[in-house]
C-alpha cells in the first residue's frame, strides 16, 4: 500500500493523472487556520486593551489640574519671584509721596502672600527639595520687602527726649514691640503660612469649626491617641502624623492629604491626592481624585465615604471633588512591583457595619 502524502494517485487515464486531497491535509490546514483565527481574536483583545488602558489615562490627565506639573509650578513660582524682586526699589521713583509709596509695599506685601498661598496649594506636587527652595526664596522675599519699606520709612530718631514715659506705659510698648518683632519672625519663618494643629492629645473628642480654621492653610494633626477628631469644613492641605487608635473625620481636602505613622485608625476623607507612609491596620473612607499612595504599609483597609454635614456638597463643588470618579479602591502600593494585587491593602465589604448608616458630622456632640 502506498503511504500517504498531501495528494495521492487516484486514478490514471491516457491523457491525465487524477488526484485526491489526502484528509490528514486538509486537517492541518484546518488547524492552521483555526490558529490563525485565535491569534487574529488575541490580537483584537489586546488592542481593545490598549486603547482602553490609553482611554483611562486620557481621562486622568484631564481632571488633573495642569498646574499639578511641579515644573511649571518651578517656572511660575521662579517667574513671579523675580517680577516682584524688580520692583522692590522702585518706591524710589516716587519723589517722596508717602500714599503711593504705602500703596507700593502694600502691593508688594499682597504680591509675597499669594505667591506664598500658591505654593502652599500645589505643596503634595512639589519634591521636597524644590518645595523647600520654594520656602527659602518667600523668606528671602518677605525680609527684602521688610528691608525695603525700613529704608523708605526710616524710624524717627530723637536726640532730647524731655518728656519721662510712665513705667506701665513704657512696658506696654516693650511688649507690643515683642508681639510685633515675634509676629515678623512667625511670618518670616513659616512663609508657607499658619496651620490649625491639633497636637499631642489623649482620650478627646474635638470638633473644630469652620470659622476657627479661617486665615490658616493647612490643618496639623500629631501625636494624638484615643481621640476623635472632626473637621466638618474645607481646608487646602491636611498633614496626620503618629496617631493611634484614632478616628478622624474631614469634610474636604483642596489639595493633598498625607498622612504618616497611622496604627489602628478610622480616617474619613475627601482629596485630590492621598499618600500615607509607615502605618498599620488602617481603615481609610475615601473620595479620591487620583491613586492612593502607600508605602511601608501593611495591613490597610479601604472604603467608600460615607460622612455628610450641611454644606458637604458645596465644599465638595469648590475643591472639584463633586461628582468625580473616585479611585478609592485603585491603591498604588510603591513597596509592590508585581502585577498582581498588592497584599498590603483590601477592599472593606459592601456588607460592613461602617456602611449601615451615614454619618452626620454636624449632630456630632464633643
Amino acid at each position: 500500500m502506498e503511504s500517504q502524502i498531501t495528494l495521492q494517485k487516484e486514478k490514471e487515464t491516457s491523457n491525465s493523472v487524477i488526484f485526491r486531497v489526502d484528509d490528514s491535509s486538509v486537517d492541518q490546514e484546518a488547524e492552521q487556520e483555526k490558529l490563525k483565527q485565535l491569534q487574529l481574536k488575541f490580537s483584537d483583545i489586546e488592542k481593545q486593551r490598549q486603547a482602553s488602558k490609553k482611554e483611562r489615562v486620557d481621562e486622568q490627565d484631564k481632571e488633573k489640574d495642569p498646574d499639578e506639573d511641579f515644573k511649571l509650578i518651578d517656572q511660575k513660582f521662579n517667574k513671579s519671584l523675580q517680577e516682584i524682586t524688580s520692583q522692590l526699589e522702585v518706591w524710589n521713583s516716587m519723589g517722596g509721596d508717602k500714599e503711593k509709596m504705602e500703596k507700593h509695599f502694600e502691593d508688594q506685601f499682597a504680591s509675597y502672600r499669594q505667591l506664598r498661598d500658591y505654593i502652599a496649594t500645589y505643596a503634595y506636587s512639589v519634591p521636597t527639595y524644590q518645595l523647600q527652595q520654594c520656602q527659602a526664596g518667600l523668606d528671602q522675599l518677605n525680609e527684602k520687602i521688610t528691608a525695603q519699606k525700613e529704608l523708605a520709612f526710616p524710624k524717627k530718631k530723637f536726640a532730647f527726649v524731655r518728656k519721662t514715659q510712665p513705667k506701665a506705659e513704657k512696658k506696654d510698648e516693650e511688649k507690643k514691640e515683642t508681639s510685633v518683632g515675634a509676629t515678623q519672625s512667625t511670618i518670616v519663618n513659616n512663609s508657607l503660612g499658619n496651620h490649625l494643629l491639633i497636637k499631642d492629645q489623649y482620650n478627646k473628642n474635638i470638633k473644630k469649626t469652620e470659622e476657627e480654621y479661617f486665615g490658616k492653610e493647612n490643618v496639623i494633626i500629631e501625636g494624638l491617641e484615643n481621640c476623635s477628631i472632626y473637621l466638618p469644613f474645607l481646608v487646602k492641605s491636611l498633614y496626620i502624623k503618629n496617631i493611634t487608635d484614632c478616628k478622624i473625620f474631614v469634610g474636604a481636602v483642596s489639595g493633598a492629604s498625607f498622612v504618616n505613622n497611622a496604627t489602628n485608625c478610622e480616617i474619613y476623607l475627601c482629596s485630590h491626592q492621598i499618600r500615607i507612609h509607615n502605618s498599620a491596620k488602617t481603615k481609610f473612607f475615601l473620595i479620591a481624585k487620583s491613586n492612593p499612595i502607600i508605602e511601608h504599609c501593611k495591613n490597610m483597609l479601604f472604603g467608600t465615604y460615607n460622612c455628610t454635614y450641611q454644606n458637604h456638597e458645596q465644599h465638595l463643588k469648590e475643591s472639584s471633588l463633586f461628582q468625580i470618579k473616585n479611585f478609592w479602591n485603585l491603591i498604588l502600593d510603591f513597596n509592590w512591583h508585581r502585577q498582581d494585587k498588592s497584599p498590603n491593602w483590601d477592599i472593606i465589604s459592601d456588607d460592613s457595619e461602617h456602611y449601615k448608616e451615614t454619618i452626620d458630622l454636624d449632630q456630632v456632640q464633643v
